[in-house]
């Protein structure tokens, strides 16, 4: 598999593909040009982490709604780049 997030999406689509709900800590969360971890979840909402760019500074947990994302929302659809893709957690 490549590295880039388009080789990223055809692997994960060849195997089953995303799922759009119920996601759990420790799942990607991927976006058409873009991926973080599932930190926590809390009934339908949950607060992520990832890296931002090349120097793979951390970023903080996302700022959303007090830390949070509500699956489903719009703040979710647009808060990576590419559009929402889904969730996939790693077995």
């Amino acid at each position: 598999m490549g590295q880039s997030t388009s080789s990223m999406q055809a692997y994960i689509n060849s195997h089953g593909g995303f799922r759009t709900s119920n996601p759990q800590a420790g799942d990607l969360v991927m976006w058409g040009n873009h991926v973080e971890v599932v930190v926590s979840v809390s009934g339908n909402a949950i607060e992520i982490s990832g890296s931002n760019g090349a120097d793979g500074g951390a970023v903080p947990k996302v700022s959303g709604t007090g830390g949070w994302l509500t699956v489903g929302s719009s703040a979710l659809s647009n808060f990576g780049s590419g559009g929402f893709l889904g969730f996939l957690t790693i077995n």
